[in-house]
């Protein structure tokens, strides 16, 4: 009898091998770096289970100090990807994925298309 644990985390490793080539393919070859990734995988949890994630806690999960958190999200804002709730100078809460960055991140992680696809 094969071991279901291992046969289930067999095909763990699988996906998982597969992602970068699958990111690379849905958001483009070099459009997002490591740390940013992790964000949006952030966000797309966070935003799941109806919370709203300050910056600080995408800092930590993505192991990035806190300044070079604020660049990456500024980037991803700036390229239409996550939306800012509110700013008070020092931290802000982002409210989570745009539209499309939440169909990229599923097609990301699943490998076929999001039913919330936009394009």
């Amino acid at each position: 009898m094969a071991d279901r644990g291992a046969d289930r985390a067999i095909d763990l490793a699988r996906r998982i091998q597969g992602l970068p080539r699958r990111r690379s393919r849905v958001f483009g070859v070099g459009a997002l770096n490591d740390v940013q990734w992790d964000m949006l995988v952030h966000l797309f949890v966070a935003e799941n289970d109806g919370e709203h994630t300050p910056l600080a806690s995408l800092s930590i999960g993505s192991g990035a100090a806190v300044e070079d958190a604020r660049r990456w999200v500024n980037d991803l804002v700036e390229r239409r990807m996550i939306v800012v709730l509110s700013e008070d100078g020092y931290d802000m809460e982002l409210a989570g994925l745009t539209a499309l960055a939440r169909s990229r991140v599923i097609r990301s992680l699943v490998g076929e298309p999001s039913q919330d696809d936009p394009a």
